[in-house]
């Protein structure tokens, strides 16, 4: 079995011998959206157990792929979206409507991602 992307849909083509043109022809078994976190049972009562497993591999991977890529954007991004939260902290009427666990929750992240820093060998750079 094959997945081919396309579009917005993955392809799953089963290469079957055809006799009268003495070649393999691919025919589609099932399609599913390329965003999918497990397979749908439709498209698995289609499938034998080794096109299963290597579809599952491949949204695995996929999945693993995207995690990688966002936690890059995350970082990436992570300075101005600090600032854009500090900017939203001059405001009395949202500060007056965050709630203690609301606040709570984000003194305690601040100080993991101190830590997380310090064990990625980042320390904090001195001031000038």
């Amino acid at each position: 079995m094959r997945i081919k992307a396309k579009g917005q849909r993955l392809q799953l083509l089963r290469t079957e011998y055809v006799p009268e043109l003495k070649r393999g022809r691919d025919v589609m078994i099932g399609s599913l959206s390329k965003y999918d976190a497990s397979v749908p049972e439709d498209v698995k009562s289609l499938l034998d157990a080794d096109e299963l497993q290597k579809l599952e591999a491949y949204i695995k991977e996929r999945r693993e792929a995207s995690t990688v890529m966002m936690q890059g954007f995350a970082l990436d991004t992570l300075p101005s979206k600090l600032r854009d939260a500090m900017e939203g902290l001059k405001s009395l009427d949202k500060v007056a409507a965050m709630k203690p666990e609301r606040v709570a929750e984000i003194w305690s992240a601040l100080d993991d991602m101190r830590a997380a820093l310090r064990k990625a060998g980042l320390p904090r750079p001195k001031s000038e």
